[in-house]
Order: C-alpha cells, then sequence, then structure tokens
C-alpha cells in the first residue's frame, strides 16, 4: 500500500472505531450494539466480492462500509444492492447508477 491509501485507510477505520465506541453511550443502534467487522479485500475484486457476500450474508452486518478503486466499487456495490444493505464507498472515480433501482445509488 501506498502511504496515502494507508493513511486513509487508517483514518477511515478510525472514524468507524470511534462511532462504534461512542454509540453505546448513546444506547446503541435502536438499542442494539454496534460490531465493527473488518476484511481485507486486497485490492482484488473476487475478494472484495466475497469478504461483501460473507459480510452481508453470514454475518447480517447492517451495512459496508469501504471500497477505493472503481474495480472494487463496482462489484461490492452489486452485492450489497442485491442484499438489500447500505453501502458507503469511501471513495471511486466513476458514478454509476443502478438503472432498475435509481433510488438505490442514494441507499
Amino acid at each position: 500500500m501506498t502511504s496515502l491509501t494507508e493513511r486513509a485507510l487508517r483514518g477511515a477505520l478510525l472514524f468507524c472505531l470511534a462511532a462504534v465506541r461512542a454509540a453505546p453511550a448513546c444506547g446503541g443502534i435502536a438499542g442494539r450494539r454496534l460490531i465493527l467487522l473488518s476484511r481485507d479485500d486486497e485490492s482484488r475484486p473476487e475478494r472484495a466480492i466475497g469478504a461483501a457476500r460473507e459480510l452481508a450474508g453470514r454475518s447480517r452486518a447492517v451495512a459496508l462500509i469501504g471500497g477505493y478503486v472503481d474495480s472494487l466499487v463496482g462489484p461490492v456495490a452489486e452485492v450489497a444492492d442485491r442484499a438489500r444493505v447500505p453501502y458507503l464507498a469511501t471513495a471511486s472515480l466513476v458514478v454509476v447508477w443502478p438503472k432498475e433501482r435509481p433510488q438505490a445509488a442514494a441507499r
């Protein structure tokens, strides 16, 4: 990883950790505690897809966050859309609006 990528990843992780740590003081989310799960996609689309499927499926994640290059963002967005979980991409160069359900881009 480049130092810029490492700093961006570290910043995103620190933000997520701060939110997870602050949640109990606010009663959690709808009374439920938050658990932060993380997976390394190794900058490989097939790994990103597998991780997204695992998190949205077996781990029952309520949202996905990550992805910083188009080759990862698009495939993970498709997995999230099929699983009907929100996905927040941390960066991407291309805006892709789903043709069938344009409202999904704002979920």
